[in-house]
């Protein structure tokens, strides 16, 4: 019996650290500022032997009451947001420039804009904007997330399909160099938006969240490896418009 009410008390106090954890994500504190609240928290409760519900309530409203000093906030501002943002974009767009590029390539003629390329561009912009001005909210409630999804998919693959009238047609040299252009900045700009902060204790500098050096070795290799995902994509989908559109 004492046994399994531990474990509860374990699972109890995991849970509270990863809510915790995920609310000062979300206030952009960084990961030394992080690990030494939760170093704070782990002492307490050990000496205590009190869960972290027991001793410090909520997690987010624990979380949203400490105060932190300058520079264990990151910024926050709307360029804070365009350097994770834009290396999105910029895949996202390459992954349709590039292959509609070769596919005129092969077939010999030009490639076209229609309005509905134009529109759906506009809208996952729009979709990205509106998710760095309310990130807060749309990661606090799955529900949010998923209807803004859905709203807006729909509307940008139905605006691709629908909306076919063509507005100018471009040379495929200069669409698949804008294409390039756009991947390779979503590589170089990704791998440094996307770079780990880890959650490090302020004695050791250890990572307080993994169980070793291993797995953290493993997860900063794939943040790393992400924005090569769409050089995989664009090599795929090129290669497919070409031997189809010979």
């Amino acid at each position: 019996m004492n046994a399994a009410s531990g474990n509860q008390r374990a699972l109890s106090a995991k849970a509270w650290e990863e809510a915790f954890i995920l609310e000062l994500r979300l206030r952009e504190i960084t990961g030394d500022g992080i690990g030494d609240a939760l170093s704070v928290v782990r002492s307490h409760c050990a000496e205590s032997g009190e869960t972290p519900s027991e001793a410090f309530g909520s997690p987010q409203e624990y979380a949203r009451a400490l105060e932190f000093a300058p520079h264990r906030q990151k910024p926050t501002g709307a360029a804070s947001w365009a350097r994770v943002l834009f290396p999105i974009f910029a895949g996202v767009e390459s992954v349709t420039l590039v292959p509609d590029a070769v596919w005129a390539l092969a077939r010999e003629q030009l490639v076209s804009v229609t309005l509905g390329a134009v529109v759906s561009t506009v809208l996952f912009l729009a979709m990205l904007v509106l998710f760095a001005r309310f990130a807060d909210r749309l990661l606090r409630s799955m529900g949010l997330l998923i209807a803004a999804v859905v709203i807006f998919m729909p509307a940008s693959m139905g605006a691709t399909l629908f909306l076919r009238q063509e507005l100018v047609q471009i040379s495929p040299w200069v669409t698949l160099g804008t294409g390039l252009a756009l991947l390779a900045a979503a590589v170089l700009f990704g791998r440094t938006a996307l770079s780990p902060d880890p959650i490090s204790s302020p004695l050791t500098g250890e990572d307080l969240t993994e169980e070793g050096r291993q797995p953290h070795r493993a997860t900063s290799a794939a943040i790393k490896a992400g924005p090569w995902i769409f050089v995989v994509i664009v090599a795929y989908m090129s290669a497919l418009s070409w031997f189809l559109g010979r």
